[in-house]
């Protein structure tokens, strides 16, 4: 679905979880080794943000937004499209 839509789909590490692991048994190794070490700076020149119309975020602002590929998604743009 996410290819034939050419929406782009990243998974970070969050609260330990460790995706793609295909055991768990040095898991708790791995996660010492992560808290152990230096945090990750991010640049924020080469980050992309997006901009979202304030009469649009007016209208969806009370919907728990989980990722901002949620605004991408078909749905939401028929949404858009309706109420503007």
């Amino acid at each position: 679905y996410f290819e034939q839509n050419q929406i782009k789909w990243n998974e970070f590490q969050h609260n330990g979880v460790i995706r793609k692991l295909k055991s768990r048994k040095n898991w708790a190794a791995l996660w010492k080794q992560k808290m152990q070490s230096a945090p990750e700076l991010v640049n924020l020149n080469n980050s992309k943000f997006l901009n979202i119309d304030e009469h649009f975020y007016a209208k969806i602002k009370s919907l728990i937004l989980l990722d901002c590929t949620l605004l991408s998604h078909p749905i939401t743009i028929k949404f858009y499209e309706q109420n503007n």
